[in-house]
């Protein structure tokens, strides 16, 4: 009863305004006592001990508020206790205390980038480049996300998944205290992205209950699957609970409780929980294997989640082998042979025979892969893509650039079939091409047009002729053709616009700029578009080159006209571009 009243006095306190208490001088701010009040509630909360923890957290709460009302430590104790009272349950003093954090402490996106290019760094000094330039991308694409963007676009670019795993790897190096540091932040920030889900799970669970539970689970798997989408898995897995609890209630056997139980499988094996993940699979399988022939959309649904869980990370060849081999007789009697999930096991079944140097095994396989993959284009299409990236990455951990450089090109001439420009899995892929062009050093220019591509051209002041162009695939842009230009330059805001950066080691060449002035630019690999022209790993200065014409992104130059047959019409306003004679 004790701790009970201390309690309710103590969450009274706290929910109220900020304590008025003087913060403590700078020179004499001392946090070994809050430490340990924090290190006692961790303590208290592993043994099982809620109330003691909660009475601990809230004394760090109220020794940080007489130390620094605007400090960080303050924040980490606020969360502490909100993480405690969700836990019990206690929905609206956690909701209170979160917005306490926010004032407190708001995290920024400088901030958080910041954090991320540590963890880039951390990345470069374990030898993983690849990682750190993915990374790289995401943290330049965070920085140009405007304050108001719309939620959904905060979530494409969220970068919870990546502080999570930096603390990961800070606590491998026994950093425990950045670790926790860390961690707080990707809490913080996953509340933020995850706030809007929180009353409608309250509201689906009570849905289900009143019984309108198909509707309730339908809601609840596609707020799981887009929590998914942006790697907030320990969210999706709260999602995915309660959307087993609701699919339970369907007459056996349901698919719908598979796919439940497969995307839940998936959450567990993003967070290394190998026995739940194993738990999980093995009841979604005795439905599916029940139910195959039944051609109910859910199943290969189910398996495609399934495979994805093994080869979006550490691939466990062994493992993996069984498991599509069991999925594969299930699809055979449910969908056609060319289905994109039969081709995405048939890609992890070839990633996994060549993870155990078994070449000859992988081969087949992968030969129907690619078959299938070349006859996809619909966004629903993606995971025989996804599945051949994992083909790619066993070929270049096993030092085979050249299979694996041409892996990596046709994974992302699907990819940009399918996918928007700027999603997650276009950026790895493309970073993951240029990563294995540098490696082999074949990051030459690779000219492509089947046909001839007749382009719109508009005529500016002074006869100037200016065309669209799609930078990257990704970013569109308005060009001056200047023929008289040997290199093609763009501004650098187009760059950022892309998620990039000049790197430090970016080689340097001499450019004539219109003015007659002839300047030292930096110079960045991309791809260039005009109509269905394009170039492959074209050098591109970059530089302001018409800082008065804000809606001029740069200047298409001879090294991507010389490579195709060029004709102007400037009275009908096009372009003709034409393969050259071979």
């Amino acid at each position: 009863m004790k701790n009970t009243l201390r309690s309710l006095a103590v969450a009274t306190l706290l929910l109220s305004a900020p304590f008025a208490v003087p913060p403590a001088s700078a020179q004499a701010v001392d946090w070994r006592t809050w430490e340990r009040y924090m290190e006692n509630g961790r303590r208290a909360l592993e043994q099982g001990r809620e109330a003691g923890a909660e009475n601990w957290f809230s004394d760090a709460a109220r020794e940080a508020e007489r130390l620094d009302p605007r400090s960080p430590q303050l924040a980490t104790s606020l969360r502490s206790l909100a993480d405690l009272y969700r836990r019990q349950g206690r929905l609206r003093e956690a909701g209170a205390l979160e917005q306490r954090v926010g004032a407190v402490a708001p995290a920024s996106a400088a901030g958080v980038a910041a954090v991320l290019e540590d963890y880039a760094k951390l990345l470069r000094q374990d030898g993983r480049e690849l990682d750190a330039a993915v990374l790289e991308r995401e943290i330049h694409a965070l920085r140009a996300a405007s304050p108001d963007a719309r939620q959904g676009e905060l979530l494409f670019f969220s970068p919870v998944a990546e502080l999570r795993s930096y603390a990961r790897l800070l606590r491998q190096r026994d950093r425990v205290d950045d670790a926790r540091r860390i961690e707080t932040l990707a809490s913080t920030e996953a509340r933020a992205q995850m706030s809007r889900y929180a009353s409608l799970r309250r509201q689906l669970s009570a849905e289900s209950a009143s019984g309108s539970s198909s509707l309730t689970w339908e809601w609840q798997t596609q707020s799981a699957m887009e929590a998914m989408e942006a790697r907030l898995y320990p969210e999706a897995e709260g999602l995915l609970a309660d959307a087993v609890k609701t699919a339970e209630t369907f007459p056996p056997p349901d698919v719908r409780l598979a796919y439940s139980l497969s995307a839940l499988a998936f959450t567990y094996r993003a967070q290394a929980k190998a026995a739940e993940f194993t738990a999980a699979t093995q009841r979604a399988m005795t439905i599916l294997e029940s139910a195959a022939g039944s051609r109910h959309s859910s199943l290969p649904r189910s398996l495609a989640v399934l495979a994805l869980a093994h080869l979006r990370f550490v691939l466990e060849p062994a493992t993996t082998i069984a498991q599509f081999e069991r999925a594969l007789i299930i699809l055979r009697k449910e969908v056609a042979p060319d289905n994109p999930v039969v081709g995405l096991h048939f890609a992890g079944l070839a990633a996994a025979y060549l993870a155990l140097s078994q070449p000859a095994q992988a081969k087949p396989y992968l030969d129907q892969a690619f078959a299938i993959a070349d006859q996809q284009s619909r966004k629903d299409q993606v995971p025989v893509a996804i599945g051949l990236l994992k083909v790619g990455e066993v070929y270049s951990d096993q030092g085979d650039y050249p299979r694996a450089h041409a892996v990596a090109q046709r994974v992302v001439g699907y990819l940009t079939r399918m996918r928007p420009p700027n999603h997650p899995d276009i950026v790895a892929a493309t970073v993951a091409e240029r990563f294995l062009a540098q490696k082999l050093g074949q990051a030459k220019a690779q000219v492509s047009l089947a046909s001839v591509t007749v382009v719109p051209i508009e005529i500016a002041a002074g006869n100037a002729m200016l065309v669209r162009a799609r930078v990257n695939r990704a970013q569109g842009a308005l060009l001056l053709v200047d023929t008289g230009a040997g290199s093609t330059v763009i501004r650098p805001l187009l760059l950022e616009r892309l998620g990039m950066a000049v790197p430090a080691s970016a080689p340097r060449h001499k450019v004539a700029i219109p003015s007659g002035l002839v300047i030292d630019v930096p110079f960045v690999t991309l791809s260039m578009q005009v109509g269905d022209a394009s170039v492959e790993n074209l050098e591109v200065g970059v530089f302001d080159v018409a800082p008065q014409a804000p809606d001029l992104d740069g200047f298409l130059g001879a090294d991507f006209l010389q490579r195709f047959k060029v004709t102007f019409e400037r009275n009908a306003r096009r372009m003709t571009l034409e393969p050259l004679a071979k």
